[in-house]
């Protein structure tokens, strides 16, 4: 039988090539490193807006400084120029998601999702490990992911998105909105897997698989 000629400017159809859950984890995947995207671009705004220079100067002295940079440095200087309470408490709620955010995406794109037996909460939770990479278990992270956790991740930065826009306009409007979003509890919490002694697999990457492979 001839095998199908693959033509270089048409994309084939991901359902040949992968299952539905792959094919729902791998398309929250993309919209979530789209959101990050807002997220790294906001967080720049906001370090160029607390360092107190113009931004010519801020674009020189901080271009290509990471997220966990970021805060830190955001963090520092707030504490030589302390805000009011409410900004205060404000910025760390919205620094710590997104602090928590950042790691998770670090690790997954740095480490990839792998599905493990017996470890996920759900059949389609996939593991974050970075178990292969070490060379002693002293600083094992192991993270369960899926694609709902994708979009809550995606939704949180949205939010972050606004506190901390709300923060840097220092309006006396923005106090309300600021208080109402305090209210509201994040969607995204870092879950662990069940077992920490085994090593993941990759998930399958052909339809054919076993029965409870799914990866998203």
């Amino acid at each position: 039988m001839a095998r199908s000629v693959r033509r270089p400017d048409i994309l084939p159809p991901l359902s040949g090539m992968f299952s539905e859950s792959q094919i729902t984890f791998w398309t929250w995947l993309g919209w979530f490193i789209g959101q990050f995207s807002t997220l790294e671009n906001v967080m720049q705004r906001t370090l160029w807006f607390y360092s107190g220079v113009d931004e010519p100067v801020a674009k020189a002295l901080f271009s290509g400084i990471k997220i966990d940079a970021s805060i830190q440095q955001i963090r520092f200087m707030i504490s030589e120029k302390p805000l009011d309470d409410l900004s205060s408490k404000a910025l760390d709620h919205a620094l710590r998601q997104a602090a928590d955010i950042n790691k998770v995406r670090n690790d997954l794109l740095h480490h990839g999702a792998f599905f493990v037996i017996g470890e996920g909460d759900r059949e389609e939770d996939l593991v974050i490990s970075n178990d292969r990479l070490l060379r002693t278990s002293g600083k094992l992270r192991r993270t369960l992911i899926s694609a709902l956790d994708l979009y809550k991740m995606g939704d949180d930065i949205r939010r972050i998105n606004v506190i901390l826009h709300l923060v840097m306009q220092c309006y006396d409007q923005s106090q309300n909105q600021i208080e109402a979003e305090l209210k509201q509890p994040w969607l995204y919490k870092p879950r662990q897997p069940r077992k920490k002694n085994h090593t993941p697999h990759p998930a399958p990457q052909s339809r054919r698989r076993r029965r409870g492979s799914s990866p998203a």
